[in-house]
C-alpha cells in the first residue's frame, strides 16, 4: 500500500453519506483502499500519488463539510 490521507466529514452519519462518498472517490486515479468509520466522521484513502486536495472538492461537492 501507498501513501494514507485522512478526512473528518461532518454529516457523514446521515445514512447515503459513506456510500456516495466512497463511490465519487473510488473512480480517482491511485485510489487503493478506502476505510469509512461513519460513528466517529472520518474517511481514510490508502494509494498512490494520492491528491489530497482533489479528493477533498470531491467530497464537499456532495455537499458535505470538512472539518480541519
Amino acid at each position: 500500500m501507498g501513501n494514507e490521507l485522512s478526512f473528518v466529514v461532518d454529516g457523514l452519519q446521515d445514512g447515503k453519506g459513506p456510500k456516495r462518498i466512497t463511490d465519487r472517490i473510488s473512480k480517482m486515479s491511485g485510489i487503493e483502499f478506502i476505510s469509512v468509520d461513519p460513528d466517529r466522521g472520518t474517511i481514510t484513502v490508502t494509494g498512490g500519488d494520492l491528491d489530497h486536495m482533489l479528493i477533498e472538492d470531491s467530497i464537499e461537492s456532495l455537499g458535505y463539510r470538512l472539518l480541519r
